[in-house]
């Protein structure tokens, strides 16, 4: 799944770590709260058929420390962006992960930008965050960034 004509996106920012979203294999380190930040960039260069740019997700309070190393497709809608790829965290393993997003600019139903970042263990399948657990992965993201800024940049 791709569209090289879609758009981009840009996000910069942070988020309050909901209980539960980080499900290490230490148990008691899934109750953990605070503030996790990230940036990110992810775009289609002319004739390209996957999406390059950056992701970093970190969640200092557990230690996590993610970073994209490759992206399989971008699609954006509206207000809306989503993305997946692979990376590292603390600059080891093989992880999936999934990004979405929602510029409140360009949409009126919300007056603040949303985020969702979900990362597995691509071998297990075993979901190490997930700001938005249980949710399917096609859901919108609901959890306010509380700084920074989401754009989504529709392509002319």
């Amino acid at each position: 799944m791709y569209d090289p004509d879609g758009g981009f996106v840009t996000v910069g920012g942070w988020i309050i770590s909901p209980p539960g979203a980080y499900t290490p294999d230490n148990s008691g380190d899934e109750d953990l709260i605070g503030k996790a930040t990230f940036g990110v960039v992810s775009k289609y260069l002319k004739g390209a058929k996957v999406p390059t740019g950056n992701t970093e997700f970190q969640f200092k309070v557990a230690n996590l420390n993610f970073k994209s190393t490759s992206y399989d497709w971008l699609v954006v809608a509206d207000s809306r962006a989503q993305y997946k790829g692979t990376g590292t965290i603390n600059g080891a393993g093989n992880y999936d992960f999934m990004l979405s997003a929602i510029d409140a600019e360009l949409t009126p139903s919300t007056d603040v930008d949303m985020f969702r970042i979900k990362i597995w263990d691509k071998a297990s399948g075993s979901i190490v965050y997930d700001n938005q657990m249980v949710a399917p992965e096609d859901a919108d993201p609901t959890t306010e960034i509380g700084g920074g800024s989401i754009i989504i940049h529709m392509t002319k």
